[in-house]
């Protein structure tokens, strides 16, 4: 459809208020026709008061199409004809605005202050980045600066800021040139002469007119125009005063450009409690909360709402476009609603959500799929080819993961990968060692729609779960040699794919999940992941289909089940999985298989305190694992009698069976295990009052735990530490390092060390003075030992309670300290010998504080009283 205009304009006498009539009558306002026309709103400003002479070249070529006016019109030759009467023939075109055709000729300040387009909202806490880019454009070095970063990052946002605050620092000026209607890279320099209100000038006589101009020009949206870098390299060596400031989502790469990657707004840490106060000052977050208040005025961040809030623009990977554009929903919906339709019944629908943005955005920003789209079209084929099938992988991707799903040769990904990164597309960080490519959470919406689309997105995803079902298959075999830490860490790295694949193996073949799980046990427990791994195992173990998979699968299942939660102390779980589990390996009359599921259930008799029990199931496991060769199984049993050799205080069999257990360890190269022997050998040299040995003995482990990222063997290892502090008088350092492993064995979900270092943590307060405190730490502590049938853990709360009840209620202190002897004999674990001094004199002290006949008659009544009665 093209306009005409009415009789009303064809009165009109110059060319300003005739532009203005057009734009009027096509309905556009200022913006949207400069938008369009590659114009600044100022410039179309200036143009329509008459204070700007027309370019009858951009006439042609880009105001007739935004007028929807055909060249051929009588309103066309209308406009052409005031716009030729406005040039008056007379005048000298390159002196409009003062600029000089030749270097060193008399030049007049260029005006500034409609240079830059004003933004109409704040900038949020872009600090750190701004500091940043002005002190790059401070030195002198930096000529041309490119701003970075995938689609809706806020690079023109940042850029517009940039200039508003530098502008002053040029004495021509900063100037602002939207590239975002130009596609022809021929285009490029002649919209920088109209931005400056120059007329259209060659490469060489725009270079001369800049020549002694010190001025910052901006160049937004470059991407689409890349070819005309050289262009720019040349404008820049022929004014050497002129500074240049690119946004763009690919590269210039020409000599001397300074390259800035615009990070997404920072988010809150995952450990991050989730309260409005913890949360409101991170600059996703601000945004989200100034854009709804945009909408919804008395918004305000709550406990309610604040996880919500935060999902969705983690959700959103921080990127400014896509949380504005989910603001500015909020007039609808809350911040629980805006999330549901986030995620969508059936995944992720952001991309279908995100739309409608300010209409006086371009329309490249309208929509966030829009944004990427602009990205996409400018991929070659195997480009985007390989963009979609990258959007399978979660957490990043190695280059070889990407070729084993594309099928496509190795050097056609390299170079694809390498212009994916140079749009911004995909992010590359190095990590142990080796180069991981990323997609932000959003990139993989789009691309899963375009494996969607095209028919293929299932057999894609079936070719991702293959790759990472085979890597665990490959990793299985080491990761208790001596190169565990290796592919540990490789599983650790792929932790995201390899969630995503088991996923997909759950609802496509059972039997393959539950195997890569059994085989994922050694990582789940070294990296202490045992709330992921029982989740993963009770999904498996309660779907439909497990009843008719394999025997031996199930029981395997069952038996790393049973393994993980005898590990959190669930033994009431590890006790029934890890008995189904041993029905049926004696069904299938499997050795190995039934010493496994053994070893769990001889460490519920051994918390139980059921020492004979315990030695009868570790000698039988012991005796087929060296039938069978097994190390690590000998190993492990061997550890096990040296735990009840220690607890009932026979110390020099107890470290006898711990050097023989560190012995295989090294034999395998498995370092944890041999961190776990020198640990146990450290608290042998506990018991027997040796503190410099013990000291020595873990601080020799410790390092090693850090590199192995072995959280739980870190924090038995502070746990001994803390203890040595604490018998040393080294109070404060005890406590410190005390309350640091309590922290990990809850994170872990560790309930037999939470017991262990609550105990151990009340003594330490105790010493200090703190008795509500020990009396507390106590409590809870005998609380969870109860729970845990750990009658062992128990006695040791029992009497550190009856320390802390001494002073003011001796006859409740007898009665505690009655209670736990009478639990010490009931499962024969005296105390060890550097308890003793400490117990006998804590016992004397209570027991002055009342006569004889009361203390013997609370002592009896401890013996008698049930436990669940005296707590």
């Amino acid at each position: 459809m093209t306009y005409q205009a009415n009789n009303q304009a064809s009165s009109a006498t110059n060319f300003g208020s005739y532009l203005r009539h057009l734009r009027l009558q096509a309905r556009l306002n200022q913006r949207d026709l400069a938008i369009a026309v590659g114009y600044s709103e100022s410039q179309i400003s200036r143009l329509e008061q008459n204070q700007r002479l027309p370019d009858l070249s951009a006439l042609r070529a880009r105001f007739l199409p935004a007028l929807q006016l055909e060249e051929e019109s009588d309103v066309a030759a209308q406009l052409l004809q005031l716009a030729c009467d406005a040039r008056q023939p007379n005048q000298e075109p390159a002196t409009e605005l003062g600029l000089p055709l030749t270097p060193g000729a008399n030049i007049l300040p260029i005006p500034t202050g409609l240079a830059v387009p004003t933004p109409l909202t704040s900038l949020i806490n872009r600090g750190q980045e701004l500091l940043s880019i002005d002190t790059l454009l401070e030195q002198s070095s930096t000529r041309l600066l490119t701003l970075i970063g995938p689609p809706g990052i806020g690079k023109t946002r940042l850029s517009l800021q940039i200039a508003s605050a530098m502008r002053q620092r040029f004495r021509d000026g900063a100037w602002f040139v939207p590239l975002a209607p130009v596609r022809d890279p021929a285009l490029v320099l002649p919209t920088i002469a109209q931005t400056l209100g120059l007329p259209r000038l060659d490469d060489q006589a725009l270079a001369a007119a800049l020549h002694t101009r010190h001025m910052l020009l901006i160049l937004d949206n470059f991407e689409q125009v890349v070819d005309a870098a050289p262009r720019i390299a040349e404008l820049l060596r022929m004014a050497p005063e002129l500074t240049i400031l690119v946004t763009s989502r690919a590269a210039l790469q020409i000599n001397g450009e300074q390259q800035f990657p615009v990070p997404p707004l920072e988010l809150p840490d995952p450990e991050v409690q989730l309260r409005p106060d913890t949360i409101a000052h991170y600059p996703a977050i601000r945004l989200f909360v100034e854009r709804m208040r945009a909408v919804r005025p008395h918004f305000e961040l709550t406990d309610e709402n604040a996880a919500s809030v935060v999902d969705i623009c983690t959700r959103l990977d921080g990127i400014p476009l896509a949380i504005e554009l989910a603001a500015a929903r909020g007039k609808l919906f809350t911040p629980q609603i805006l999330l549901d339709r986030l995620c969508g019944p059936d995944g992720t629908t952001t991309l279908q959500f995100l739309v409608d943005g300010p209409r006086d955005l371009p329309d490249h920003q309208r929509t966030l799929r829009s944004a990427i789209d602009w990205s996409y079209d400018l991929l070659t084929d195997d480009a985007r080819t390989i963009f979609a099938h990258m959007a399978v992988f979660a957490g990043g991707m190695m280059i070889d993961a990407i070729q084993a799903i594309c099928a496509i040769p190795q050097p056609a990904i390299e170079e694809a990968l390498a212009a994916l990164a140079n749009q911004s597309l995909v992010t590359i960080a190095e990590r142990n060692g080796q180069m991981r490519f990323h997609l932000l959470e959003t990139m993989r919406e789009y691309g899963q729609e375009k494996l969607s689309s095209a028919g293929i997105l299932a057999a894609i995803q079936q070719r991702h779960a293959e790759y990472y079902v085979t890597l665990v298959q490959s990793a299985a075999p080491y990761l208790r040699g001596e190169r565990q830490e290796e592919w540990l860490n490789q599983l650790e790295t792929e932790q995201n794919n390899l969630r995503t694949a088991l996923s997909w193996w759950i609802e496509h073949d059972l039997t393959i999940a539950l195997e890569c799980a059994v085989q994922l046990r050694a990582f789940w427990f070294a990296r202490g992941y045992f709330n992921e791994g029982r989740a993963w195992l009770s999904r498996m173990i309660g779907h439909p289909a497990f009843e008719s998979i394999a025997t031996n699968t199930r029981a395997a299942a069952l038996c790393t089940a049973g393994y993980l939660a005898y590990h959190q102390g669930d033994h009431p779980q590890a006790e029934s999985l890890s008995n189904a589990s041993l029905v049926l390996w004696r069904a299938l009359q499997h050795p190995l298989g039934i010493a496994q599921a053994l070893i769990n259930l001889g460490g519920i008799s051994f918390l139980q305190a059921d020492y004979p029990r315990a030695i009868v199931i570790y000698e039988e496991c012991l005796a087929t694992f060296r039938t069978y060769h097994d190390p690590h199984g000998i190993a492990q049993s061997l550890r096990a009698l040296a735990h009840i050799a220690k607890d009932q205080g026979e110390l020099a069999q107890a470290a006898k069976l711990h050097h023989e257990s560190l012995n295989y360890y090294q034999q395998v190269g498995d370092i944890r295990g041999v961190c776990s022997a020198q640990i146990n050998l450290s608290i042998v040299s506990y018991w027997l009052g040796d503190y410099p040995q013990a000291r020595k003995l873990v601080e020799a482990a410790l390092p090693t735990l850090h590199v192995a990222k072995d959280l739980m063997g870190i924090a038995y290892a502070l746990d001994q530490i803390g203890m040595i502090d604490y018998k040393q008088g080294k109070y404060r350092s005890a406590q410190a390092t005390l309350n640091e492993g309590l922290l990990l064995f809850r994170k872990l979900g560790d309930q037999i060390g939470v017991a262990l270092t609550l105990t151990d943590l009340g003594r330490v307060l105790f010493a200090c003075g703190d008795n509500h405190q020990a009396w507390k730490l106590h409590h809870e502590g005998l609380t969870l030992a109860l729970k845990l049938s750990d009658k062992r853990r128990a006695a040791f709360c029992l009497e550190g309670l009856a320390t802390t009840a001494g002073d003011q209620d001796p006859q409740l202190a007898a009665r505690l300290f009655g209670a736990a002897s009478a639990l010490r004999h009931e499962i024969g674990t005296p105390l060890p010998p550097s308890e003793q001094s400490e117990y006998m004199r804590d016992l004397a002290h209570a027991q002055a504080a009342c006569s004889a006949e009361v203390w013997a008659r609370e002592w009896a009544i401890g013996i008698e009283l049930p436990l669940s009665e005296l707590v």
